[in-house]
């Protein structure tokens, strides 16, 4: 009787780790920006980073990646030559690569 009595104790106790583990993992996923899966690439006549220090680069080949630092969203905004701005938010395993004169953004880094 007491081995059953343990036996359903602790498996109440395990299915309540269980259930209030996959919340905490929910409300995780809820918290975090909604960022569209996007890979653009576009002439640009310029790059401007809304928080530099949120960056590091690193070169590939010809090109400079750049890639959000410490699991955060970061926000760059690309002016084409015709004036027209365009923001992106880009996810921490997403990058900015800037070959030339063309920008390649990828922002959840499923693309390259």
């Amino acid at each position: 009787m007491k081995r059953e009595l343990m036996f359903v104790v602790g498996s109440v106790a395990f299915l309540l780790a269980l259930v209030i583990g996959v919340q905490f993992l929910w409300q995780t996923a809820q918290s975090q920006p909604q960022i569209p899966n996007e890979l653009v690439v576009r002439p640009f006549v310029e790059i401007r980073f809304e928080s530099p220090s949120d960056w590091k680069s690193e070169m590939r080949g010809s090109c400079v990646a750049y890639i959000p630092k410490g699991g955060r969203v970061a926000k760059v905004t690309v002016t084409r030559s015709d004036g027209t701005r365009i923001d992106h938010q880009v996810a921490s395993t997403g990058s900015v690569v800037v070959c030339e004169n063309i920008v390649h953004v990828d922002t959840v880094g499923r693309g390259f």
